[in-house]
C-alpha cells in the first residue's frame, strides 16, 4: 500500500512515472475534492491539484455524501489495471472513499 497526495499523483503521471511507481500497489490519494459528477451511472470524484492534470476518481454507481471542498483519502487497487492517462487527467477506476 502506498499513500501519496493528489499532487503527487498527478505529477507522476505528468512525468510519464504513474505506472512505474504506483502501477503493483494499493494506492491511498488523498486531496480536496475539486467535483463531483456523474458519467452514466457512475459517480466521479475529482481530486484538485496545483498542476493542469487533476485526479478523477470512478466510484462506480456508489452513492457518495462527499462534498466539493470536503478533504478524502481515496483507495484504488492495482492501478496497473485501474488506472488510465486522460487529456488533463488521471482517471482511476473501481475506487473506494476510506
Amino acid at each position: 500500500t502506498v499513500h501519496a497526495t493528489a499532487d503527487q499523483v498527478a505529477r507522476a503521471m505528468q512525468e510519464d512515472r504513474f505506472f512505474a511507481d504506483y502501477g503493483q500497489t494499493t494506492l491511498l490519494v488523498q486531496g480536496t475534492v475539486l467535483s463531483v459528477d456523474k458519467q452514466d451511472n457512475d459517480v466521479i470524484v475529482a481530486l484538485d491539484t496545483s498542476v493542469y492534470i487533476k485526479v478523477l476518481c470512478d466510484l462506480g454507481d456508489h452513492p457518495t455524501t462527499v462534498q466539493v471542498g470536503d478533504s478524502i483519502t481515496v483507495k484504488s487497487d492495482y492501478p496497473q489495471r485501474n488506472a488510465s492517462r486522460q487529456t488533463s487527467a488521471v482517471m482511476l477506476k473501481n475506487c473506494s472513499i476510506q
